[in-house]
C-alpha cells in the first residue's frame, strides 16, 4: 500500500516511475536495461535482502534511498547508515 501511494505521489510529481518488485527476481528484471539515477529500496523483498539488487544499482551509479522497518545496524557494513 505505502508502495503504491509512494509511485503516485512520485508521479505527480513528474517523475518516471519503473515499478514496484515484491522479489528479488522481480527487482532485477524491473533495472534490466533501464536507465535511473535513483531507487527508493525496501531492505526486505519478502524473505530476501535487498543488498544484491543494491549493489547492482551502485555499480550502475544509481543513488539509493533505503526503507526498513528495522534498526540501521542491520545494514551491511559497505552500506552506509
Amino acid at each position: 500500500m505505502i508502495a503504491m501511494m509512494l509511485e503516485q505521489y512520485l508521479d505527480e510529481l513528474g517523475h518516471r516511475v519503473t515499478g514496484i518488485a515484491s522479489s528479488l527476481a522481480e527487482a532485477f528484471t524491473l533495472i534490466d536495461g533501464e536507465n535511473m539515477d535513483l531507487a527508493i529500496l525496501d531492505c526486505k523483498l519478502g524473505s530476501d535482502e535487498i543488498w544484491p539488487v543494491a549493489g547492482l544499482l551502485r555499480e550502475r551509479g544509481v543513488s539509493l534511498v533505503f526503507s526498513s522497518g528495522g534498526s540501521a545496524s542491520a545494514f551491511p557494513q559497505e552500506v552506509p547508515g
